[in-house]
């Protein structure tokens, strides 16, 4: 076989020429691999900070989610108690309703009763209501002179 030309020139055959642009080429390569070497570092601690900052924020994120959920829970509750604050007052309208119009029905029976006991007398007048109102008001006082004068004449 043939043998092949050494490309690495012998020992002592540079040119100083060559020998300074040779140091000079690996003196800026060295330089620029520094330089990246520090720029990487700076670029991990980068990464560093940005991935403790996402957990700084994640995590900040998960009590605002927990925050929330609270309020909603208790929002429902508010509503449920709400709704049930509604239904007892439409219950007790319905039972105030009812009771209006059985004291009118007593009273309206009182004053029966009164003009068969004592036919010279007139029956007993409701007090004045407030607008909107529509039921006769009879004093307690009255109430119990109509029951004696009933008990007397019986």
């Amino acid at each position: 076989m043939p043998e092949q030309p050494s490309t690495v020139a012998p020992a002592g055959s540079e040119t100083p020429l060559e020998s300074a642009q040779g140091r000079h080429l690996v003196g800026e390569l060295a330089r620029r691999i520094a330089s990246l070497g520090v720029e990487v570092a700076d670029i991990g601690g980068n990464l560093e900070e940005l991935a403790t900052r996402g957990s700084g924020q994640a995590a900040q994120f998960e009590e605002l989610h927990q925050a929330t959920e609270a309020k909603v829970a208790g929002n429902r509750a508010i509503d449920r108690a709400a709704h049930e604050v509604q239904k007892a007052a439409s219950a007790a309208g319905g039972e105030i309703a009812e009771s209006r119009n059985l004291l009118g029905q007593a009273v309206e029976s009182l004053a029966t009763e009164r003009r068969e006991i004592d036919p010279g007398k007139s029956a007993p007048r409701a007090a004045s209501a407030p607008a909107g109102v529509s039921y006769p008001v009879i004093s307690a006082t009255r109430c119990i002179y109509l029951r004696r004068a009933d008990l007397e004449e019986r």
